[in-house]
C-alpha cells in the first residue's frame, strides 16, 4: 500500500470518527450541565486539564520510540520491529504506573485549584481519582496503536474505535438521564478506554505475529533510543505546557465556574483540533517513510504542499468558529455561557496557527530532531507559562489565551529554522509570517462584521456570520495564492487523492 493509499484510509476513517465525537460528546455535555450541574462540568474540564498534565512522564517517549520503527517498518525488519516494541511495552507500563502514582500525591493539594466554587472536597477528590484511573490505565496496552500509527494504518484502530465510542457514548447519555449521576459517567468512560485498547491490543497482536518473539536490542541501540527520549521529553513538555494549563490558570486565576463556561468553546475548538491532528496522523508515518527514503528537496516540497493545506483547513475553520461559535452557544444554553468576542479573537487566532503548524511538527519529530528540539521546547514553556500569567492578571482570559499565542510563535519561527537547515538542508523561508498575516487580515474582517450586523435571532446569526466567514476564508486563499506553485500542488494532491478514491469504487 502506498503512502497516499495509507494516508486516505487513515484520513477517512479518522475522520468519521471525529464528526461521531464531536457530536456524541456535544449531547453527553449537554447531559452532564443539565443533570450533573455546571460544577460537574467544571470539574471535569479541569481535572481532565490536571491528569493530561501528569502525563508529562510519558513525554517524548512515544516519538523517540516512533522514530526508531519509522526505518525498520521500511525494510520490512520484522527482529528489529519486534525488538524495539519490547521496549515500548516495558516504558509504556512504567508511565502508566508513576502517572497515578504522582495523581495520588497530589490528591491532598486539590482544594488549592479550586477557586470560587462551593463544592464538597470529598466529592471532589472521587471525580479526580476515576479521572486519574481514566488516564492511566490505557497505557498498559496503547504502546501497540503506536506501532499501528508508525506503520501507516491508524484505520484499524479508528474502526474499532468508532464502534466501541458510539457503543459507550449512548450508554453515558442513558446513564445520565436515568441517574443524572456524573460519577456513573466517569466509571462507563474508564470501561470504554479498557475495552478500546484491549481490542485495539488484540488485533495488533493478530497482524503482528512475530512481535511475540521479540528479542532484546543491543545495548547501545538501548543507549541511543533512551537520549532520544530524553531530547524528546523537552520537545513534548512545550506541548503539554501549550496545550494543558489554560483550564488550570482559569480556575486559579479566574474561578473554577468559568472553566465550565470556557468549556463550551473548548469543546469546540478541541473538535476542530482533533480533526485535524487526525490528519495530521494520518500522514505521520507517511512523513516518516518519506524523510527515510526521498531527497531533502524532495521533502521540502512535500512539506511545503501540506503546509499550505493545513493553512487553508485552519482559515476555514477558525474563522467559522470566530463568526459562529456565540449564536451556537446562545441558542442551545443561551447568554450565561457567552464569552466576549474580544476573547473570541485571540482563540480564532490560536486556533487557526495551531492547526498551521501542525505539519511542521510533524516534519520535525519524523526527522528525529530530538536535540535541537529540547532547548526550543524549554524557551516556548517557560515564555507561555510567564506571558500567561502576567497578561491574565492584567486582561484576564484574554491574557491566559495571548501568552500561549506567543510563545506558539517563538517555536514556530525557531523549528522553521531548524528544520530547513538540518533536515531541508537550505535556507528557511519565511512562509508563516506570510500566513500569520493572512489569518489575521481574514480574522480582523470577519470580527467587523459580525459586530457591524445586529442580527438578533441565534440560529439566523449563526448561518449568515458563517457564510461570510467561509466566504472570506475562500477569497482570500484564492487571491493570495492563485498562482503558488506549492497550492497548485497541494490541490494535485487532493485530487490525486480523489480519483484514487473514485477508481477504488469501481474497482
Amino acid at each position: 500500500m502506498g503512502r497516499l493509499e495509507s494516508s486516505r484510509k487513515n484520513l477517512i476513517t479518522g475522520t468519521i470518527y471525529q464528526v461521531l465525537y464531536l457530536v456524541m460528546n456535544f449531547f453527553v455535555r449537554i447531559l452532564i450541565l443539565k443533570k450533573a450541574g455546571i460544577e460537574a462540568l467544571s470539574l471535569n474540564g479541569l481535572f481532565l486539564e490536571v491528569a493530561s498534565l501528569l502525563a508529562i512522564s510519558e513525554l517524548g517517549a512515544g516519538t523517540a520510540i516512533s522514530y526508531s520503527l519509522y526505518k525498520p517498518l521500511a525494510e520490512r525488519d520484522h527482529d528489529r520491529i519486534a525488538s524495539v516494541m519490547r521496549i515500548f511495552k516495558k516504558t509504556y507500563r512504567i508511565i502508566g504506573c508513576t502517572i497515578f502514582l504522582l495523581g495520588l500525591l497530589l490528591m491532598p493539594f486539590l482544594g488549592k485549584l479550586i477557586n470560587k466554587m462551593d463544592v464538597d472536597i470529598g466529592f471532589v477528590r472521587l471525580v479526580f481519582l476515576l479521572i486519574l484511573i481514566q488516564a492511566s490505565v490505557p497505557y498498559f496496552y496503547s504502546y501497540k496503536m503506536l506501532l499501528l500509527n508508525a506503520d501507516q494504518k491508524n484505520h484499524i484502530a479508528n474502526r474499532i474505535n468508532i464502534l466501541i465510542r458510539t457503543l459507550f457514548f449512548i450508554a453515558e447519555g442513558l446513564a445520565l438521564i436515568l441517574t443524572g449521576r456524573y460519577i456513573v459517567y466517569l466509571l462507563i468512560e474508564i470501561l470504554y478506554n479498557v475495552c478500546f485498547q484491549i481490542v485495539t491490543s488484540l488485533e495488533t497482536d493478530r497482524l503482528y505475529p512475530y512481535l511475540k518473539n521479540a528479542k532484546p536490542l543491543p545495548r547501545e541501540q538501548i543507549k541511543e533510543i533512551i537520549r532520544n527520549i530524553r531530547r524528546g521529553f523537552f520537545g513534548k513538555l512545550s506541548n503539554k505546557v501549550l496545550n494543558t494549563t489554560d483550564n488550570i490558570l482559569i480556575s486559579t486565576l479566574i474561578g473554577t465556574t468559568m472553566v465550565g463556561v470556557y468549556s463550551q468553546y473548548s469543546m469546540l475548538i478541541n473538535a476542530f483540533l482533533r480533526l485535524f491532528s487526525q490528519t495530521n496522523t494520518s500522514i505521520v508515518g507517511s512523513v516518516g517513510n518519506l524523510l527515510a527514503t526521498e531527497t531533502p528537496e524532495y521533502c521540502e516540497h512535500r512539506f511545503r504542499n501540506i503546509t499550505w493545506l493545513f493553512f487553508a483547513g485552519g482559515s476555514f475553520v477558525s474563522l467559522c468558529f470566530l463568526a459562529g461559535s456565540s449564536p451556537f452557544i446562545r441558542a442551545v444554553l443561551g447568554k450565561d455561557f457567552q464569552m466576549s468576542y474580544g476573547v473570541l479573537v485571540i482563540l480564532a487566532m490560536n486556533l487557526a496557527f495551531e492547526i498551521t503548524k501542525m505539519p511542521l511538527w510533524t516534519f520535525f519529530e519524523a526527522g528525529g530532531l530530538f536535540k535541537e528540539n529540547q532547548f526550543i521546547s524549554v524557551a516556548g514553556a517557560v515564555l507561555n507559562i510567564v506571558t500567561s500569567i502576567v497578561l491574565g492578571k492584567f486582561f484576564g482570559l484574554a491574557g491566559i489565551f495571548a501568552g500561549t499565542f506567543l510563545s506558539l510563535l517563538l517555536m514556530a519561527e525557531l523549528k522553521a529554522a531548524t528544520l530547513y537547515k538540518k533536515i531541508f538542508l537550505r535556507g528557511a523561508r519565511a512562509m508563516f509570517w506570510l500566513y500569520l498575516g493572512i489569518h489575521a487580515a481574514d480574522i480582523a474582517l470577519v470580527y467587523g462584521f459580525i459586530t457591524w450586523n445586529k442580527i438578533e435571532n441565534d440560529i439566523l446569526a449563526f448561518f449568515v456570520n458563517c457564510i461570510f466567514a467561509a466566504a472570506v476564508s475562500l477569497l482570500s486563499t484564492v487571491v493570495a495564492f492563485w498562482k503558488s506553485p506549492y497550492a497548485a500542488d497541494g490541490k494535485r494532491m487532493i485530487a490525486r487523492f480523489l480519483h484514487l478514491r473514485r477508481r477504488q469504487k469501481r474497482s
